[in-house]
């Protein structure tokens, strides 16, 4: 399990669980937005479907009173008075909104008109010459039923709605009754009130011609597009609502969480690093310790036991009269010359090699595929790194070490044994130097 420990795994683990967490983000922002859409498509379906419900009564309050001029014009066809009709005329046009005019056609010229002042030149006035408007009267006369026609263009001047309905006698075609409704005040009162902070609308005519806001609406694929029985059209979006938040937000808090969890991550992993590290280091030169040497020492054996020519040795160093330059300098100059005899130790060995400091002034060195003929070359590297001067705090410091080493299968066939027998020719090598002394 070591590679838990290596800087790659705790840097690539936390960038992998950062993507992940990202494209969990997108994912649930995309669901988000996904289902945020479906209930705004619901909401503006039912928010259309109250305009469509709406147009329909304010309508139908304009139109209360034509079924009963049908009637009456039916029932008196034959008899009709000029003042009567008048009198008629007048009350229903007080008494309905947004009426522009009351229109009676006895055939198909337009014999009574109430009001009269501002409309003198319509009355006479035959269907048939007129292009605009003769197809909607042919059409309601046709289909013995009621037709709205939309934006008509009126000889007084002017816009305006017409319905019309066609008067039957004993299934003979009579005339036409016409109401005129004033286009701008009957759409303002029915739209105009509407407040259109979270919804957005579009009212189009059965012929699509614009009757309310921008008729662009239609052509947004997030609009809701519904159709009255009239043929009339409601495009309905839905505006950002109040209080949600936005994509980009949801979207950067996604990221900040998946920040957040990758710093706690490799937070965790590299204080792991650290302590496994120093587990296995020495804290005062950074070189291995007993534990990672022990380890490296067995799995070289294993290698080596199937080319025991190639050679596996283990040095012992013991640093001479160090305990005097601990007391006299202080611990601190003493960890320096640990730190310092620790980078020449490192510097001589080859690269593969093994540096571990073993205990106190203790190192050991594991030199893997070395014969017989390079060890006492390798012995004076060693011994001539260490004795090189150590300068520390304005003091010039000399230290000498003691060798001895051992060779793997020949000296001994354990880990353990192989550092003890290195040890003891360590041992015996600084023996030989104090009696030369």
């Amino acid at each position: 399990m070591r590679h838990y420990s290596e800087p790659g795994f705790i840097f690539s683990i936390p960038i992998i669980v950062f993507v992940i967490v990202v494209l969990l983000a997108e994912i649930m922002l995309s669901m988000h937005q996904h289902s945020l859409a479906k209930s705004d498509r619901i909401d503006a379906l039912a928010f259309a479907t109250d305009l469509r419900t709406r147009s329909e009564q304010h309508l139908n309050r304009v139109l209360h009173l034509t079924s009963g001029l049908s009637s009456y014009f039916a029932v008196r066809h034959d008899n009709l008075k000029q003042t009567e009709v008048e009198d008629i005329l007048r009350i229903a046009y007080q008494t309905t909104l947004h009426v522009r005019n009351f229109g009676v056609a006895v055939g198909y010229k337009i014999t009574y008109l109430y009001p009269l002042e501002g409309n003198e030149q319509v009355v006479g006035m035959d269907y048939r010459s007129q292009p605009d408007q003769w197809p909607a009267v042919e059409a309601a006369i046709v289909s013995r039923k009621a037709v709205m026609d939309e934006q008509v263009k009126l000889l007084q001047g002017g816009l305006a709605m017409i319905y019309r309905e066609p008067i039957f006698i004993e299934g003979n075609y009579w005339g036409l009754l016409s109401t005129v409704i004033d286009s701008d005040s009957f759409l303002a009162d029915t739209f105009g009130k509407i407040n259109q902070t979270t919804y957005q609308f579009s009212v189009s005519s059965s012929k699509g011609h614009s009757l309310w806001g921008d008729a662009s609406l239609f052509k947004d694929a997030d609009a809701v597009v519904i159709t009255s029985e009239r043929g009339w059209r409601f495009a309905v979006k839905t505006l950002n609502s109040e209080g949600r938040l936005s994509d980009g937000l949801l979207r950067l808090a996604g990221w900040v969480f998946a920040l957040m969890i990758t710093i706690g991550l490799y937070s965790v992993l590299a204080h792991r690093r650290t302590l496994a590290h120093l587990a296995l280091h020495d804290p005062v030169t950074g070189l291995p310790n007993r534990t990672l040497l022990n380890d490296r020492i067995e799995h070289a054996m294993l290698l080596a036991r199937r080319k025991p020519e190639d050679g596996l040795v283990v040095v012992f160093i013991d640093l001479d009269d160090f305990k005097i330059i601990n007391d006299t300098y202080g611990h601190r100059t003493g960890d320096y010359v640990l730190k310092t005899v620790a980078q020449r130790l490192e510097t001589c060995a080859r690269i593969g090699d093994t540096t571990a400091r073993w205990a106190g002034d203790e190192f050991v060195v594991l030199v893997e595929s070395l014969n017989g003929s390079e060890i006492d070359p390798l012995l004076e590297r060693l011994a001539k790194a260490i004795a090189e001067p150590i300068y520390h705090d304005g003091h010039r410091l000399q230290i000498s070490a003691s060798f001895g080493y051992a060779v793997a299968f020949k000296d001994a066939d354990t880990a353990a044994d192989l550092v003890w027998a290195a040890d003891r020719r360590m041992y015996a090598h600084k023996t030989r130097r104090k009696q030369r002394i």
